[in-house]
């Protein structure tokens, strides 16, 4: 999986912190399609699906619904599960172009688009390419996962997008930076497409139930407190509870796929998952992002690797706590 590799390790390199963009945070809301309109009639309604202890104060439903454009690529990559053919080109168009998210000036948000720095999509990119080798099950998990690792980037980005208006003094809850929380918790949820949803699939091991989804949660919830009362230390403190709770989920899925006994599609994995810590691993331990790095590419083995994601620099980087070291195969 050489090929697969040097893509994984020049999508590292490009990766960066989670940065926002500005796309979102100024515009009134998106009227809401007719059929997200019931979710999106009182602004204290969930905007998305879920039972989190999270209450929207603004109409974000148009946000969230960047997750159908992950659902129509999800579709279209099915095929590979079956040994079928994938048509790339169709995948890509979904991927650059939308077609279910709407920003406030009527054009379409894109996945391509929301972080739009990250190694990630550039992991995408190689992927839909066919660059970077490896067969089509592997490149659909390439794509999968890295615009996983593409919505939790978004998620800190506005956060980071909602303290810059608290500077200004912008708290307005429709407009201002309660609303920047409240779109930072549609993309983690995504309309049950997001990160959210990976989280609840690490949280069917019983040791992690509660765990995984809830800390983000909780962060998000923070947040929103801070942010509405213009509180931008706490609203920092809240991004960076949530940064950790995110690396804590895409720690617990790089631990599980560095043992990938050769499996291409679980080496696209577990590499797509790590551009999502990547950038906090190598500047606390650029020797332990190389072992990291060398084990998923299969130049290096399960037990070097993992020793490289739970050394202490790393837990510190990622702002883990020694009780939540992985068991050797998590959910």
């Amino acid at each position: 999986m050489r090929t697969i590799t040097a893509a994984l390790v020049a999508a590292a390199a490009l990766t960066v912190s989670a940065c926002g963009t500005v796309e979102d945070t100024a515009r009134p809301a998106a009227a809401p399609t007719s059929e997200s309109a019931a979710a999106s009639t009182s602004p204290s309604a969930t905007a998305s699906p879920g039972t989190d202890a999270y209450t929207t104060t603004s109409d974000v439903v148009p946000h969230a619904a960047i997750g159908k454009d992950l659902s129509a690529i999800r579709t279209l990559l099915a095929a590979a599960k079956d040994g079928g053919a994938i048509d790339w080109s169709a995948v890509e168009k979904v991927f650059r172009e939308g077609g279910a998210s709407k920003k406030g000036d009527g054009s379409l948000r894109t996945l391509a688009a929301l972080s739009p720095d990250s190694g990630a999509v550039r992991l995408v990119e190689s992927a839909l390419a066919g660059t970077g080798g490896g067969s089509d099950a592997a490149r659909a998990q390439q794509v999968d996962k890295g615009v996983i690792v593409i919505l939790a980037e978004k998620v800190i980005g506005e956060l980071e997008s909602a303290t810059e208006k608290i500077g200004k003094g912008e708290t307005d809850p429709a407009t201002g930076a309660p609303h920047n929380v409240d779109e930072a918790h549609a993309f983690f949820v995504a309309d049950g497409e997001g990160p959210a949803a990976t989280a609840d699939k690490r949280e069917k091991k019983p040791e992690l139930a509660g765990k995984v989804r809830g800390p983000v949660v909780e962060a998000l919830s923070a947040a929103q407190t801070a942010a509405a009362a213009g509180d931008a230390a706490g609203l920092t403190a809240a991004t960076a509870q949530a940064q950790a709770a995110l690396d804590y989920l895409f720690y617990l899925a790089v631990h599980r796929y560095l043992d990938h006994q050769g499996d291409d599609v679980a080496q696209a994995e577990g590499g797509a998952f790590y551009l999502g810590i990547a950038p906090r691993v190598k500047a606390a331990s650029p020797a332990a992002d190389a072992a990291i790095l060398a084990t998923l590419g299969g130049s290096g083995d399960a037990q070097s690797g993992r020793a490289a994601l739970d050394s202490p620099e790393v837990f510190t980087a990622l702002g883990l706590a020694a009780d939540q070291k992985a068991t050797t195969t998590p959910s």
